[in-house]
């Protein structure tokens, strides 16, 4: 920060001569899910600051010439630079930037963005929770880079930063000035339980340096999915693993048992309990064969209505239709009567037998 503070003191000087001269500078700390936390670093100008400070870098070299070129002052104008020479002036700056060596872990890459050419400096500082102070002292933003910046209460985490009183002090004094750009971005995989951030877009928490120099910032993790979905995973497989088996034994018991049932037949001519089989059959029919022949005995009682029974019955009705057989040939028998007259009693009277 205190490098870029420079470049916004040459920029101020620049000031009254040019409009619209405007640098980017940028923090940016990334909270990943997995608790890995990197650091990155925006440096940037537009090109009308590049070719001032080009300007003024080339005027300081012809110091010399100073007084000739106040005699010229009136001719004098400001020169253009075309990319690749803004880009060498940037590359020279960066390697004779006293600090470098600061940043020799990082990754470093061209910026080039909304009219603005700089560099980025990218590293992965490590766990947060490896990045916890201890004594819960405040970093200051400049050196947060190699310094421990997080406070931790439970599974509460907070940022601990905060901008260096000579910061803090040419912030408010720039702070009416629209031509800086200088900023902290925090990215959380969710969002934070609490801040104070000039613009929040999503889960990033963007602090305006230029308005505020307090930073406050809580967040947490929540329930680990990670750890959540692994042993989900687990129960999972084991369920699987279970339901396999289980499977597995069933079809090994019904093929057991139905090897069972094809080798019995070959084990009963063996079995001596065979033979006993046929002595229960016969037992069973003979109480049938000594039922059978008692149905057909009944048909023989009609040996009882006895052929004495049947004339008995018949006998008043023939006394009836003999009745008037016998009168007519009772005609015939007459001629018997005389011979019974025959025999006469004392008083000559006929006696009838």
């Amino acid at each position: 920060m205190k490098k870029y503070l420079k470049v916004i003191t040459l920029c101020l000087m620049a000031v009254l001569l040019l409009s619209g001269c405007t640098m980017k500078a940028e923090y940016g700390i990334v909270v990943e899910k997995n608790k890995n936390v990197k650091f990155e670093i925006i440096s940037a100008q537009d090109d009308e600051l590049l070719d001032s400070l080009m300007n003024m870098a080339s005027s300081d070299e012809s110091e010399s010439e100073s007084d000739e070129s106040e005699s010229d002052e009136s001719d004098s104008s400001e020169k253009t630079y075309t990319d690749a020479e803004r880009w060498a002036y940037l590359e020279s700056q960066r390697e004779n930037d006293d600090n470098k060596d600061k940043y020799k872990d990082y990754t470093v890459t061209k910026y080039e963005k909304d009219g603005y050419k700089g560099y980025v400096y990218t590293k992965t500082l490590g766990k947060i929770d490896d990045l916890v102070s201890e004594d819960g002292a405040k970093v200051e933003l400049d050196e947060s880079n190699t310094s421990k910046f997080f406070k931790k209460d439970g599974n509460k985490y907070s940022l601990n930063i905060k901008l260096s009183d000579e910061e803090s002090e040419q912030m408010s004094q720039y702070s009416s000035s629209v031509m800086f750009d200088i900023k902290l971005r925090v990215t959380l995989p969710k969002e934070a339980i609490s801040n104070n951030a000039t613009t929040v877009e999503g889960t990033t928490y963007i602090w305006d340096l230029t308005k505020t120099q307090d930073i406050n910032l809580t967040f947490d993790f929540g329930p680990d999915l990670t750890f959540i979905a692994i042993c989900a995973g687990a129960g999972l497989l084991v369920v699987v693993i279970i339901l396999v088996l289980v499977i597995t034994l069933s079809k090994k018991k019904n093929k057991n048992t139905t090897n069972e049932v094809a080798a019995a037949p070959v084990e009963t001519p063996v079995s001596p309990v065979t033979p006993v089989t046929p002595e229960t059959v016969p037992t069973e029919p003979t109480p049938v064969a000594t039922s059978a022949p008692v149905m057909p005995a009944e048909p023989v009682q009609p040996v009882q209505p006895v052929v004495p029974e049947v004339p008995v019955v018949p006998v008043a009705p023939v006394q009836e239709p003999v009745a008037p057989a016998p009168v007519q040939p009772a005609t015939p028998v007459a001629p018997e009567v005389p011979v019974v007259p025959a025999t006469t009693d004392a008083n000559n009277n006929q006696v009838n037998e």
